[in-house]
């Protein structure tokens, strides 16, 4: 990893992989101050999210990422530092397109009828509940999604687990509502493999890690989550890059009908479309749920 690629990462993605959770505001993130493991009662530390630029208020330093991960590893040696990142890229860059903070949207600030106040890491008991609920692992469910805090339609304040989208957008889900949060788009992720998963929805991405992964660390894949069957349209340029798609469409008029849709757009391609909802549905034939969260809470 060179400089200027370590420089470009987001302060706060590298934050997050530390284990600092910051309280956003202004496009600023607030801190209690790492270096000393968090250890003050008022947060005194700050990213600028805008220009990627920390300050430490109660030591009178700041700086670039670089600065940053001196002072924290407590070494003068950049090639060292370098060293350190280049081992972690894959969970920065991975962090990065999935625990962001809200893009160009500030505490008080309106999007349309939505009304942001907070993005931070999922922790409401309530939310908490509605994950547990969905047999989702509660470290995938925070690796990949957000807790927003939001008015709507100037009524109450919502919670809600998001889901980061291609535009920047987010899903938002909760026990009693979906919403979605500046604009629809797909979800997509690239770790350079043959083969490609397809979700419908995030909590099928979500069920997916629950089921599959084994490893304490979350494993790269390359996915595309539609966020609704209606953008299969959108994810086309994606998946034309694979050669194998695995499809974990919902088994119901929608999801069938993007199946087909699907095969039908590959018909004459040497692409291999394995609908793995199908083979799930014919290997247990009393399960009688429409898609992968189903089947988790099933199993």
């Amino acid at each position: 990893m060179t400089c200027k690629e370590l420089k470009q990462i987001e302060l706060i993605t590298i934050m997050n992989y530390l284990g600092f959770i910051p309280r956003i505001s202004n496009n600023q993130a607030w801190y209690k101050n790492p270096f000393n493991g968090g250890n003050e009662k008022i947060a005194s530390f700050k990213i600028d999210l805008r220009k990627n630029l920390w300050y430490a208020h109660n030591l009178g330093i700041g700086g670039n990422n670089i600065d940053f991960l001196l002072h924290y590893l407590k070494i003068s040696d950049i090639s060292t530092v370098l060293k350190w990142a280049d081992e972690r890229k894959n969970n920065f860059f991975f962090q990065q397109q999935y625990n962001s903070y809200v893009p160009d949207i500030t505490e008080g600030s309106s999007k349309g009828e939505m009304l942001v106040y907070r993005e931070f890491e999922v922790s409401h008991p309530k939310l908490l509940k509605y994950i547990a609920s969905r047999k989702i692992d509660l470290n995938i469910a925070k690796y990949f999604c957000r807790e927003i805090l939001y008015m709507y339609d100037g009524r109450s304040k919502f919670y809600s687990v998001g889901f980061k989208n291609d535009s920047g957008g987010y899903e938002l889900r909760n026990s009693i509502s979906k919403n979605c949060m500046i604009k629809k788009d797909i979800t997509t992720h690239i770790a350079n493999s043959q083969e490609v998963l397809l979700f419908e929805g995030f909590f099928d991405l979500l069920s997916w890690y629950t089921i599959y992964n084994q490893n304490d660390q979350i494993i790269p894949l390359d996915f595309c989550v539609l966020n609704s069957a209606i953008n299969l349209d959108k994810a086309i340029p994606f998946l034309s890059n694979y050669s194998v798609i695995r499809s974990y469409l919902h088994l119901d008029r929608a999801g069938r009908l993007a199946n087909s849709k699907l095969k039908n757009w590959y018909s004459d391609l040497e692409k291999i479309i394995i609908d793995e909802m199908d083979i799930i549905k014919k290997s247990h034939p009393d399960f009688l749920g429409k898609d992968l969260n189903d089947f988790l809470i099933y199993s």
